[in-house]
């Protein structure tokens, strides 16, 4: 799928010198790897499957949360037993995957997640939707957040499934470039999309 004007593919360099900006700046990645090493070692287990859910969006996201009274962690992790077979599927893919086939499934797993981890006034967060689906499935599902959604002109006001869905396409399409770099760090290609685009268009590092 063709890219949105004003997006380009990275290049090698460009992808070096994002994440090498994204290591010495954002300190919060270490959530992300802690939540990423308890999500792999529960994986099935629901409860540590949503410990490790939480760990992630109560760091990344705790503005979000604290303004919104919090996060129902029981919620959370009913959705992920009502999902669990179809997360199981997604975990065997990666992105260069995606087809047709996976719209409507996608779209509802997102609507899904969107409704568990909203905030407990009802405010829903497509940010922390897009943050948990990629921990769970993390060379499926990329992330997002207000910045990326805006440049990729996917901004979530309205129909954020939908939208995700033409991100998860956009993102594809970088992925299967991308994946061809050489010495790329060990990370999922989708986390080093991210650290590309957050260098990029959320902070302006690079």
């Amino acid at each position: 799928m063709a890219l949105p004007l004003g997006i380009g593919i990275p290049t090698n360099a460009d992808i070096s010198k994002a994440c090498d900006e994204f290591e010495t700046y954002e300190t919060r990645d270490v959530m992300y790897k802690v939540s990423m090493l308890h999500m792999k070692s529960h994986w099935e287990e629901p409860e540590g499957m949503t410990d490790a859910i939480g760990v992630l969006l109560l760091s990344w996201n705790q503005q979000f949360y604290r303004i919104h009274r919090g996060l129902n962690l029981k919620k959370v992790e009913d959705c992920i037993i009502d999902n669990m077979s179809y997360l199981n599927e997604f975990k065997k893919r990666k992105i260069i995957s995606l087809s047709d086939e996976d719209e409507d499934n996608i779209k509802r797993i997102f609507n899904e997640f969107n409704n568990a981890l909203q905030g407990l006034d009802g405010t829903k967060s497509p940010v922390s939707t897009a943050k948990a689906l990629h921990l769970l499935v993390p060379d499926f599902f990329p992330l997002w957040d207000a910045s990326i959604a805006r440049k990729y002109k996917v901004y979530y006001t309205k129909n954020p499934d939908e939208k995700y869905l033409l991100f998860c396409k956009y993102s594809q399409t970088i992925y299967d470039q991308v994946k061809e770099y050489k010495s790329l760090p060990e990370k999922s290609i989708l986390k080093i999309i991210d650290e590309y685009n957050y260098s990029k268009y959320s902070r302006g590092w690079i």
